[in-house]
């Protein structure tokens, strides 16, 4: 009979002691936590200089990545001016910076061969082709009808023509980028009004000024007597530039 009320007094004296402790580790964590707060407060010299050291050896292992990726950045660009130069054969060896800092003129060292094109004259109705110029240097230049640098670069063309058209080792032509017209015959009527006596040719869409490379227009090529193309003249290119370079093609042997 007392099994039946021994059993809930050990029950109650377990819960006892239980809480009791509980409450024991509730308050010895508080005073724990209140220690290492005032242990923040109370840090030696030591720890503080322990902990810049820290600071400055994280600083150390940044530069030192910094330093890596700078080093990757300049393997990388080489890299890619060693495939540039072996690959695609092209090295640009003499340039003109516009005010922009972009590449007004181009000049190669490794030329490329220019591709052939056969295109409609619209003063004369009949295609012309490149091989029509076969032994000759020759003047490509890209235009449209509604670009301010077109219009200003066009008219000295046309007086550079006048003064070259009799020499039978140098040819002058034009493309009319119909692509890259409002209208395909935008071109046409523009030469009209302008009454230009050199030849321009209407590019089909848009086959030639991107078989050519072109980025921009006006967008001057010039060829040697190979149909190499020698140079490049983007649309900041000055009109001295090019016929600078024209001058030194037919002078040379």
């Amino acid at each position: 009979m007392y099994g039946s009320y021994v059993i809930p007094l050990l029950s109650i004296r377990n819960w006892h002691h239980s809480r009791h402790s509980i409450q024991i580790s509730a308050s010895a964590k508080t005073r724990i936590e209140c220690r290492a707060v005032a242990g923040l407060h109370r840090a030696s010299p030591s720890a503080a200089l322990d902990k810049s050291f820290k600071v400055v050896n994280r600083y150390k292992v940044f530069i030192k990545l910094s330093e890596i990726l700078a080093r990757a950045g300049i393997f990388v660009n080489r890299f890619y001016k060693y495939f540039f130069r072996r690959v695609h054969r092209v090295t640009m060896v003499k340039t003109k910076r516009n005010r922009k800092g972009g590449l007004a003129m181009t000049q190669l060292e490794k030329k490329e061969k220019a591709p052939e094109f056969s295109l409609l004259d619209y003063q004369t109705g009949r295609l012309v082709s490149l091989e029509d110029f076969r032994g000759r240097t020759m003047l490509i230049t890209f235009w449209v009808s509604w670009c301010p640098d077109c219009l200003k670069d066009l008219p000295k063309k046309e007086t550079f023509y006048q003064a070259t058209s009799t020499r039978d080792d140098f040819s002058m032509v034009t493309i009319n980028v119909t692509g890259r017209e409002g209208d395909p015959d935008d071109g046409v009527r523009f030469a009209e009004e302008q009454a230009f006596s050199f030849p321009v040719l209407r590019d089909q869409d848009l086959l030639t000024y991107e078989a050519y490379g072109c980025n921009s227009v006006p967008y001057t090529v010039l060829l040697n007597r190979d149909h190499e193309i020698t140079h490049r003249f983007d649309d900041k290119a000055s009109f001295m530039d090019i016929a600078l370079a024209v001058e030194q093609m037919l002078h040379k042997k």
